[in-house]
This record gives C-alpha cells, sequence and structure tokens, in this order.
C-alpha cells in the first residue's frame, strides 16, 4: 500500500500529525506544519481514514526550523521539533481549544496562559517499551510503532 499522496495541511491535530483531504479521504501526516505542501505515501487505511509517511516538504512554512536533536523523527518521543518554540505554543493552543470543543463541547474564546519551560533541556513525559523476550531489553518505542494511528 504506497500510494503516493501530495495534500495541503490544514491543521495540526492531537499527537502532533497533519490533517489533510484528498479524494474524500482524511489524511494524518507527522512531523507537518499547517499550510504546507507535502509529498506522502500511504502506511495505512481503514474506512476513510489514511495514517501516511512524510516523504518531502514541497512548500514549507516560514515556522519550520531543523529540528535540533539527532534521534527526532526516529526515537517516537518528540512530535514538534520541526517547529520554532512560538508556533509550537500557538499550535498547542489552537489544538486544545478544538480538543475542548470537541469532546467537551465546550467553546472556550477566553485566552489560554501557557506555562512552559525552556524550549530543551527538560521532558515531562516517557513511555518505554519492554520487551518480554529475549534478549530482554527497555528502550523508547521507534516514531510509529507504539500504535497505528496518531498518539
Amino acid at each position: 500500500m504506497a500510494d503516493e499522496l501530495k495534500v495541503s495541511i490544514e491543521k495540526l491535530i492531537y499527537g502532533g500529525d497533519g490533517l489533510a483531504h484528498a479524494d474524500g479521504n482524511t489524511v494524518f501526516v507527522p512531523y507537518v506544519l499547517p499550510g504546507e505542501e507535502v509529498r506522502a505515501t500511504t502506511k495505512s487505511k481503514k474506512k476513510r481514514l489514511i495514517w501516511a509517511e512524510l516523504l518531502e516538504v514541497t512548500s514549507p512554512a516560514k515556522d519550520r526550523e531543523k529540528a535540533k536533536c539527532a534521534h527526532f523523527q526516529k526515537c517516537g518521543g518528540c512530535h514538534y521539533q520541526h517547529i520554532s518554540a512560538t508556533e509550537q505554543l500557538r499550535l498547542k493552543k489552537d489544538i486544545l481549544r478544538e480538543t475542548l470543543c470537541g469532546l467537551a463541547e465546550l467553546a472556550w474564546d477566553g485566552a489560554i496562559v501557557e506555562h512552559s519551560a525552556a524550549p530543551y533541556g527538560y521532558r515531562n513525559r516517557a513511555q518505554w517499551a519492554v520487551r518480554s523476550g529475549m534478549p530482554r531489553a527497555l528502550g523508547y518505542f521507534p516514531a510509529g510503532e507504539l500504535h497505528n494511528c496518531a498518539d
């Protein structure tokens, strides 16, 4: 299932994936920004939902930056390192507003005051995999292996 897609990213959703539409399908692409034009390849499809892998950003957003961690997109621990810190906060507020509206049916138009630390040098969450077979191992999930869809 290696269908290539050319899509325009509409917004980010909870978990960091970008949302787009193609041929009547909703497409989720990681490591993108709203407004970007990208090439992606289909990884999995369920009904009218497609989870894709980013191949190329053909038209990058102005807030895209080079990730500072050499393991970005490999270890699965970070989803936003390609976005400037200021834009990350703005996008996360948008995601929170949409989540409140969708899940709690609460339209929050008021201010959301962020509580953020320095952009690097901290971690507030870690999720490790444990291999029960031999040889035993403990570590991070590689990107995309924890779930078949956006986490």
